[in-house]
């Protein structure tokens, strides 16, 4: 699977575009990455935080000349403008949803030598840290990094012609997947869900999504819970990934247990991608309670009926201390 190419029709994403002489400087304000400091073509990760530190909505930043762009899953396109309404106190900014580009997400070790076979594109200077340029090939048509998964991922954002055309050219270059398949690669790369497993009730820094952070940016929402637990704790729960049988009928909000004591909630439920025999898992542990490669109980959190038995694959890693 690590040669395989993975293309997958984002067009559903949507994106909130901010303009105007104090964009840039209102989004620095309230968003937990330095906007400010990235250049002109460039793209980050970034999140707006409640002041708990808990995650409203993820999203990826890039910067142009005259917008500020917020690309976001189609289910955080409305947070992330209602927050933005809620904190505008009368500075010169316009903020509306973007709907002139479409995306396709293309994952795997061989999309940049695709695109210089296909486009003519040359991206090696995407792999550097964040914030990454963004290509523009032509006015139609953009290239950046996506998410910022273990498998390689980019994204091509095009208008309406351009990417049809796009799909044309990639119709037989690899492997399209459909939403649910996209989840499960992204549960196997253990990248979390915005708004499913990862949201209000989770602090950022419990998912492991440092790349979402700038430490020395100065204020924001959230920040000093951020910079205390990198100074003097941890978090007190992780998101984790289990593994189970197919067999079993797990809704999410299933209950984690070990040792006969609660200890987690599951998030999500997705069928393994390189296995039709089992269930990949998403969801958080105490973070006292994560063992790798131990077996946990998962009960019906109205019965309490044991659904199956779960063995922990991967947890996120510990708070980097300063």
């Amino acid at each position: 699977m690590s040669q395989s190419l993975f293309f997958f029709d984002r067009s559903s994403s949507a994106a909130v575009e901010v303009s105007g002489a104090e964009a840039v400087d209102f989004l620095n304000r309230i968003s937990s990455q330095d906007i400010k400091s990235m250049p002109l073509h460039s793209s980050a990760p970034g999140a707006f935080l409640n002041a708990n530190g808990s995650v409203v909505c993820l999203f990826l930043i890039i910067k142009l000349e005259d917008k500020v762009i917020l690309l976001s899953e189609p289910q955080s396109t409305d947070r992330i403008l209602k927050y933005i309404d809620k904190m505008h106190f009368g500075e010169k900014i316009q903020f509306q949803k973007n709907n002139q580009w479409k995306w396709l997400e293309v994952r795997g070790v061989g999309a940049k030598d695709k695109f210089q076979e296909v486009l003519s594109l040359e991206t090696s200077a995407l792999e550097k840290q964040w914030p990454a340029p963004v290509l523009s090939v032509n006015s139609d048509l953009m290239c950046l990094r996506s998410e910022p998964w273990a498998l390689p991922g980019y994204l091509l954002g095009a208008t309406e012609d351009q990417f049809q055309m796009l799909k044309e050219r990639f119709a037989n270059e690899g492997r399209w997947i459909s939403g649910a398949e996209h989840d499960s690669l992204r549960a196997l790369h253990f990248f979390p869900k915005d708004q499913v497993d990862i949201g209000d009730a989770n602090i950022i820094l419990e998912s492991g999504l440092y790349d979402y952070v700038h430490r020395n940016k100065g204020c924001y929402p959230g920040q000093e819970v951020v910079e205390r637990l990198h100074t003097y704790g941890n978090v007190a729960k992780k998101l984790v990934q289990l593994s189970c049988p197919t067999g079993a009928h797990i809704d999410t909000a299933a209950e984690i247990y070990r040792g006969g004591k609660k200890v987690g909630l599951v998030s999500s439920v997705v069928k393994d991608f390189c296995s039709d025999q089992s269930l990949s898992l998403m969801g958080t542990v105490q973070r006292v309670e994560v063992r790798p490669e131990e077996l946990y109980e998962i009960r019906n959190p109205h019965t309490g009926i044991i659904l199956t038995e779960a063995r922990l694959i991967k947890a996120a890693p510990d708070v980097p201390k300063n």
